[in-house]
């Protein structure tokens, strides 16, 4: 996977921290890590890779890792 994704910010990720007050934290981690599992998952079919940028970008918004079984939840895999 490139590194040009850890410096690009998805608009829908801009548009969540709009009204990330609305919510409470952790309803707000589930959100912010459904949204990007489905993000990376457009760009790669790899589970790890989704997995590893994913955590990436949450410990970069201060949230704790998401499991494999959540990912393969969400891609209904």
């Amino acid at each position: 996977m490139k590194n040009y994704i850890k410096h690009e910010r998805p608009e829908y990720i801009e548009a969540l921290e709009s009204i990330r007050h609305l919510y409470r934290p952790e309803k707000y981690r589930f959100i912010l890590a459904e949204s990007l599992v489905l993000y990376f998952a457009a760009q790669t079919t790899c589970l790890t890779d989704i997995l590893k940028n994913t955590n990436r970008r949450l410990k970069e918004y201060g949230y704790k890792a998401v499991s494999l079984g959540f990912i393969r939840n969400v891609l209904n895999r």
